[in-house]
């Protein structure tokens, strides 16, 4: 019987160039960020006065995605990591009426806290926060998906969500600059997928290795 699993595992990382000194660098990034993120959703639910600068910077970038022209203007969307303070969650919400989300991390806390603002905002009846898995949760009833960048094992979930995705829907993968390369080379090495735009970020302090560029796919 094929080993399936070592086999993916082979053809992923042949993508990318996983030696020790790419893979230390690539976690300090990582932790670098995802402390960076979770400071700043933390600090939102929180503070009102950093909430507002917060929504003022951050809400810009989350506002250039949409404006891109590559997001639909209503079904099912499935935010991957959506945090404390689901941002995303809210912009997507006020800018368009006619879809549903749904927002899944797999921190108890911050599914507890990003379900509190949603109902501060009185959007329960669009918006839902669960306990997920970006690895496994069911992906075929969206016809988005966001893949927030704190979100890790990057590859698998990128495997799972591009293997499941339903034809026609699209992926807004958001990769910092340092990891770009390596989420890059997968979908590119896919013959599934095609990249549809890749829009850069670097708002306030989230400059360098913790900028983020967001790489929009459709699923053929």
């Amino acid at each position: 019987m094929v080993d399936r699993t070592s086999k993916d595992s082979s053809e992923m990382a042949s993508c990318y160039d996983y030696s020790f000194k790419s893979r230390f660098r690539e976690g300090v990034s990582l932790l670098l960020s995802n402390s960076l993120w979770v400071l700043s959703d933390n600090l939102a639910c929180k503070l009102e006065g950093f909430e507002r600068v917060y929504r003022r910077y951050i809400g810009y970038e989350y506002v250039k995605e949409y404006e891109s022209g590559f997001y639909f203007e209503d079904g099912c969307v499935l935010h991957i990591g959506c945090g404390s303070y689901p941002f995303s969650i809210l912009m997507l919400a006020a800018l368009s009426d006619n879809v549903s989300i749904v927002g899944i991390d797999n921190d108890k806390k911050a599914v507890r806290n990003a379900s509190e603002i949603v109902k501060k905002y009185r959007l329960d009846d669009r918006v839902s926060i669960k306990e997920g898995d970006g690895c496994s949760y069911p992906i075929k009833g969206f016809n988005m998906v966001i893949i927030s960048s704190c979100c890790k094992p990057r590859l698998g979930i990128l495997k799972h969500v591009l293997d499941d995705a339903r034809r026609g829907s699209r992926v807004f993968i958001r990769e910092l600059n340092y990891n770009y390369n390596m989420s890059l080379s997968y979908v590119n090495n896919r013959s599934d997928v095609k990249v549809l735009k890749i829009l850069p970020h670097n708002p306030l302090f989230f400059v360098g290795v913790l900028g983020w560029r967001s790489i929009c796919v459709e699923k053929l």
